[in-house]
């Protein structure tokens, strides 16, 4: 990678995020969007497609494809630069977050600014789309992970 990219990798960035089920190691994965500097703001729904195709082939699904509209049904978060040299990482409280703060902070470049976790409830799961995800994906949700049916 030359020196260019590389420090733009560095920089700190705003974004999205999901949790995404892994039924092999029985945890979440961060599935990261970093929003460029010209980019418009990202939004989960944009994302979702990707996310659903990866539940996909992670599940095994035939019926994954119910999930397009549901994008409030997993744990997701926002990164959005606070004043200052803080940035705020809106969550909805509903993932195991100690397991993920460091790897959220690295994955943001987020490492020399002042980071703060906050709940948000815009990021909090809709009822309706966790019981469908869960329906589809035969898993049960809860703040400290998953777990399979």
């Amino acid at each position: 990678m030359d020196e260019l990219m590389k420090k733009k990798a560095e920089y700190p960035s705003e974004g999205i995020f999901y949790m995404v089920p892994d039924v092999r190691s029985g945890k979440y994965t961060l599935y990261v969007q970093r929003q460029d500097q010209n980019e418009n703001e990202v939004a989960h729904f944009l994302l979702w497609d990707k996310v659903v195709e990866l539940l996909g082939i992670r599940f095994r699904k035939a019926r994954v494809e119910l999930l397009e509209s549901a994008y409030l049904g997993l744990p997701r978060g926002r990164v959005i630069q606070g004043v200052g040299k803080e940035w705020v990482v809106g969550w909805g409280e509903d993932f195991p977050l100690g397991e993920f703060r460091d790897e959220i902070i690295k994955e943001f470049s987020l490492g020399d600014v002042q980071v703060r976790f906050e709940k948000q409830m815009h990021e909090t799961m809709s009822r309706r789309d966790q019981k469908n995800v869960e329906n589809v994906l035969g898993i049960k949700m809860s703040p400290s992970g998953f777990k399979v049916k």
